[in-house]
């Protein structure tokens, strides 16, 4: 149709392609996050179209937000707010859930998606808050209790496959624990630039109004979330006022963590850029993994672990310990544990 036509062509542009069928995924031919910005922003000024950021996560092909444009918000087919934010559902590998950070929302896990393959389901966990701004506020095992019920709906049984980003490295680690300790196999364990709070490191506890809320989400995630150009802005003030109780109820919840032991290797990726002179350290984790502990350091901030460079950098290496870990037989034993850097790419 025209209307088809017009959105095939501002696909294209954005994603600097020749052509693109209906039915392509927009995050799997290499859209993310900030891409998805600069489409909603050209659909609004070529359609008159007035759309949230979220809604591409919902109808990420031509043919899906095309029927969704056509009609109503209310005609939408999926919630990128919900708990379970399916990313690609499709494929023969067991899938890989990701764990949000401290914002609470895991759509920059959405760039991973040109990298995986299309072997590879990909989801993303996400606080309650967002679906249900009543909700109380969790302590961590609530949390872990709420996502395990989540992931046991797309996988009833292991093996499984955890990633997390910055608090979402800490979620996935319990959340592996407590499969290990119900008998379920973690195939994979991977981090992205996760710490462990420690005794002696002080956290803020960040005042409900004010700068200081606005600058630690900003640094947490390498760009201020009330800019056009962000994914966020287009949360709206419901939104954003659930996104910053997020990021307090996890800053409080983060001083009384207490971590088990993971019985396997875990897969680091450590950002660089901005490490001198910082106290966080990988060896906060030494008694709470057995086996491997491979550091792959990633030429990045923070906060910019999921733009479109790092992820191309960490994107392959994952994708390859994914498909290992499929083909490998299970009931292996974890090893004496090694802390190892990987400065060269398999």
């Amino acid at each position: 149709t025209p209307h088809e036509q017009i959105l095939a062509t501002l696909f294209a542009e954005i994603l600097n392609i020749p052509t693109i069928s209906i039915d392509d995924n927009f995050f799997e031919l290499g859209g993310h996050s900030l891409l998805a910005t600069r489409l909603i922003s050209r659909i609004r000024t070529t359609l008159n179209i007035e759309l949230p950021v979220r809604t591409l996560f919902e109808t990420p092909t031509i043919a899906t937000l095309a029927q969704h444009t056509g009609r109503s918000q209310d005609g939408s087919t999926g919630d990128a707010l919900a708990i379970l934010l399916p990313l690609r559902t499709e494929g023969d590998l067991d899938p890989l859930f990701c764990f949000h950070p401290a914002i609470g929302l895991s759509w920059g896990y959405s760039g991973l998606l040109a990298h995986l393959g299309h072997r590879q389901p990909l989801y993303g966990l996400q606080a309650r808050r967002f679906s249900e701004p009543d909700a109380g506020t969790p302590d961590l095992a609530d949390m872990v209790e709420d996502y395990l019920s989540e992931i046991r709906r797309v996988q009833p049984q292991g093996p499984y496959s955890l990633l997390g980003w910055s608090f979402g490295g800490i979620v996935a680690h319990f959340v592996a624990v407590r499969l290990q300790a119900e008998g379920e196999e973690v195939a994979l364990l991977s981090m992205m630039d996760s710490y462990l709070p420690t005794a002696d490191r002080e956290h803020e506890r960040l005042a409900s109004e004010g700068p200081s809320v606005l600058q630690a989400i900003t640094e947490s995630i390498g760009h201020d979330p009330t800019s056009p150009d962000s994914p966020l802005a287009g949360l709206g003030e419901e939104g954003f006022t659930a996104l910053t109780q997020v990021f307090m109820d996890i800053a409080r919840m983060s001083d009384g963590i207490t971590a088990g032991t993971f019985r396997g290797d875990v897969l680091f990726f450590r950002a660089t850029a901005d490490k001198a002179g910082s106290a966080l350290t990988t060896d906060d984790w030494a008694q709470h993994v057995t086996g491997r502990f491979e550091v792959y350091p990633v030429d990045c901030a923070h906060g910019a672990m999921t733009q479109p460079g790092p992820l191309s950098e960490l994107g392959p290496v994952l994708a390859a310990r994914l498909a290992r870990r499929s083909e490998a037989p299970s009931g292996g034993r974890a090893r004496t544990q090694q802390h190892i850097s990987v400065d060269d790419r398999p």
